[in-house]
């Protein structure tokens, strides 16, 4: 693999090692996608990459700041909580009559 362009390794060696793992655990063949990761991994260590990172979370926190000074929402205020309904769980194939699944 190669060594990161921008210094920061942690954080690309930790993309890395976690692909690894999925991908073995999931038996994938390492030789077809190891161009794939070889991609992924020479874009995700890239000055330009981190810069677009850099940017969105600047938009981010100033279209946030911009709102509560626009008075647009109180920053202060608890979060709310918006309580959905259970899932419904999906009942195993040996359980389904044949009328159900025919519709």
């Amino acid at each position: 693999a190669a060594a990161p362009a921008s210094g920061s390794g942690g954080a690309a060696d930790s993309v890395r090692s976690i692909r690894a793992s999925s991908a073995s655990a999931a038996g994938v063949d390492r030789a077809g996608c190891e161009a794939e990761e070889l991609e992924k991994e020479k874009v995700l260590t890239t000055a330009q990459f981190g810069t677009l990172c850099e940017s969105v979370l600047e938009n981010i926190l100033l279209n946030i700041v911009s709102e509560a000074n626009q008075r647009e929402f109180d920053i202060t205020a608890r979060p709310r909580l918006i309580a959905l309904p259970p899932r419904r769980k999906p009942q195993p194939q040996s359980q389904r009559t044949p009328q159900s699944s025919q519709r």
